[in-house]
């Protein structure tokens, strides 16, 4: 029996089973192949040094106490559709923006879901079908609790804190996913629409575009019953454009290499709240359109 399955073989998914893989039977989950394979994982990280493994590559879930989906938000549905999930399996979705859980839940039960905002960057220095190599570029958190905002932690949580530190237990995970959202929402579309790093948003001529974004992304979140101080998210979105100062967000690289972005679920989905509580929302409405009109100039 595995102790975690991932779904997502790229810079999140290669960072958290190298780590996992350090105390924890671990594998990847692919069901576009047909037969099991290996990869060779190949993580720079941080905390831990190098790290050089092994794992399995398998077509469905086997019996496992977490399965662990890290891809792209949009990839959700695709990539559990046809998986066959054990009910004694816990999923927990860590993913960029709000809004892609509403996917998983058409193929569990709402108590078996839990929710993760992550902090750590990593990139990925080379994938191909058997070797995956990932850079830790920056140490953070990860956040964790449940779906229908149970109190208290499920027992088999415990060994996930035990391998992947610091992990924190939230009885209302939705605080913490609404920060993450909005870190997202200013400096996501903006390196990307300017096609820059994270740490010239820290520039003069952007300031008064992040503290409209602020603004307006702490009055929508109130209508989701979480209260934001403007202030401090604007402190916030710049302590992490500094902190990440060299690295390209992930919307920038979608961008570059002529991706899908995921826009829909990180200002997008801001949209359609506002729209929902019939509120006006025009800064993240013209981010979405400027982000879309990109991506039809590819598409």
């Amino acid at each position: 029996m595995y102790h975690c399955a991932i779904i997502g073989a790229g810079a999140v998914g290669g960072l958290l089973a190298s780590h996992l893989g350090q105390q924890q039977t671990v594998c990847f989950i692919d069901s576009r192949i047909a037969q099991p394979a290996q990869c060779t994982i190949k993580v720079n990280s941080l905390s831990q040094g190098k790290i050089v493994f092994e794992l399995a590559i398998l077509p469905d879930v086997p019996r496992c106490q977490w399965l662990i989906i890290c891809v792209k938000a949009h990839q959700v549905d695709a990539a559990i559709q046809s998986l066959d999930l054990s009910p004694a399996t816990n999923i927990l979705l860590m993913v960029n923006g709000m809004g892609s859980h509403h996917q998983v839940l058409k193929h569990v039960d709402e108590h078996r879901l839990y929710l993760a905002s992550n902090t750590h960057g990593a990139l990925v220095n080379l994938k191909s079908s058997s070797v995956l190599s990932v850079e830790h570029t920056g140490l953070g958190k990860i956040d964790v609790g449940a779906f229908n905002k149970q109190q208290y932690p499920p027992a088999e949580l415990a060994s996930l804190q035990a391998s992947l530190p610091p992990l924190h237990w939230h009885p209302d995970i939705y605080q913490a996913l609404w920060l993450k959202l909005v870190i997202n929402c200013c400096i996501n579309p903006l390196t990307a629409l300017n096609n820059c790093k994270n740490g010239e948003l820290l520039q003069p001529n952007y300031q008064a575009k992040l503290k409209a974004l602020c603004q307006e992304l702490s009055q929508i979140a109130l209508l989701d019953g979480v209260v934001l101080n403007s202030a401090l998210l604007l402190s916030t979105v710049r302590e992490v454009a500094f902190n990440t100062a060299e690295n390209y967000s992930s919307m920038q690289q979608d961008i570059s290499h002529q991706r899908h972005t995921e826009i829909d679920y990180i200002n997008g989905y801001v949209v359609s709240l506002a729209k929902t509580h019939h509120a006006v929302c025009r800064h993240n409405v013209a981010l979405v359109q400027q982000i879309k009109l990109l991506e039809k100039q590819y598409e």
